[in-house]
């Protein structure tokens, strides 16, 4: 099977999981004419299953390759690792050392062809932690996690 493929099928299912968890587990808006809170997952949901079904049917171009081979097998695992660490340390430390830390992280791992300077890594992920926190608290007004250890 061609890696677009398995890439479609495997984000045509995230999408469905996403929308089944969000019809299940996200309460609607009291309020009418007001989408609520399920709307940004809903989206989401929708565009997975659009770009992964794209994937999955189209013909694809080229020869097939293995889905994950060698080093890319290895990258994948670290940042599922990565991601699974950062979920842990979000709920231990808040929003603001967690993220820096893990787009720090990710800076250097996928930059290391480049031999990104660590200095660099470090602005990237404090401008990116930065954006994130302004639209999310000042923009949007919502809370974000502040850690049960702090």
């Amino acid at each position: 099977m061609h890696r677009d493929r398995i890439v479609g099928v495997i984000t045509t299912l995230l999408g469905a999981a996403i929308a089944f968890l969000t019809a299940t587990r996200v309460a609607a808006s009291n309020m009418p004419g007001d989408p609520g809170p399920r709307v940004f997952p809903y989206i989401s949901a929708g565009i997975l299953i659009l770009c992964g079904l794209i994937l999955a049917i189209r013909k694809p171009a080229g020869e097939a390759k293995p889905f994950l081979q060698g080093v890319e097998k290895k990258r994948f695992l670290v940042i599922i690792g990565v991601i699974i660490v950062y979920v842990v340390l979000l709920w231990a430390f808040g929003f603001v050392v967690p993220t820096f830390a893990m787009v720090m992280l990710l800076c250097l791992m996928f930059g290391k062809e480049e031999k990104v300077p660590v200095w660099q890594a470090a602005l990237y992920a404090a401008i990116i932690t930065g954006i994130i926190y302004v639209a999310f608290v000042m923009l949007l007004h919502l809370r974000l996690p502040v850690g049960k250890l702090l």
